[in-house]
């Protein structure tokens, strides 16, 4: 059973609060978390892929999840300041809609 994008995007939001009533500082605070998950997941991968570790199964895919999801969280955050949900911001991207 899959859960639709934007109730997820709903249910980040509902467990996050604005820590900064200042919508660019905070915008940024988010943008830039975004950056630090990538990051924490590209040091992962490389690491374990270094190890000859296989991403595609066991404890490495179940950590890479969560590292996706964290990633995932902050761009549904984003989005939300933007006004936009998740779904607009997925057909945007098929589309290369400006």
């Amino acid at each position: 059973m899959g859960l639709e994008i934007n109730a997820y995007q709903a249910a980040v939001r509902s467990s996050t609060s604005r820590l900064n009533s200042d919508f660019d500082s905070e915008m940024m605070g988010n943008i830039n978390k975004i950056q630090d998950a990538a990051d924490d997941l590209e040091i992962f991968a490389t690491a374990s892929i270094e190890d000859g570790l296989e991403l595609s199964d066991g404890l490495e895919r179940d950590e890479m999840l969560l590292k996706l999801g964290e990633v995932l969280s902050y761009v549904c955050i984003v989005a939300w300041e933007l006004g936009v949900t998740l779904d607009k911001v997925a057909f945007k991207s098929l589309n290369n809609e400006r």
